[in-house]
């Protein structure tokens, strides 16, 4: 997986890094079986990308513990940044 770690909001580009996403995989750029893991403060409804959810290759993690935060980055394939 894909992980970003952050507040969900618009002003931090998270909706733009959904739709890059989905267009990488839609274009075949990225494997199928890679997940986007979005954990941190705020929501989907927030960036105006709710139905992202749906696609079952993204992932939401509203809460995460700093153990929580640790183990992702120690077994994710990439950090993101938008």
């Amino acid at each position: 997986y894909l992980l970003y770690l952050g507040r969900k909001e618009t002003g931090k580009n998270v909706g733009w890094l959904v739709d890059a996403f989905i267009e990488a995989k839609e274009l075949g750029l990225l494997p199928p079986e890679l997940l986007l893991a979005v954990g941190g403060g705020g929501s989907f409804d927030d960036i105006l990308r709710p139905s992202a959810l749906d696609r079952g290759d993204i992932v939401d993690l509203p809460y995460l513990s700093e153990l929580d935060k640790s183990r992702l980055l120690r077994h994710a394939v990439a950090v993101v940044q938008p």
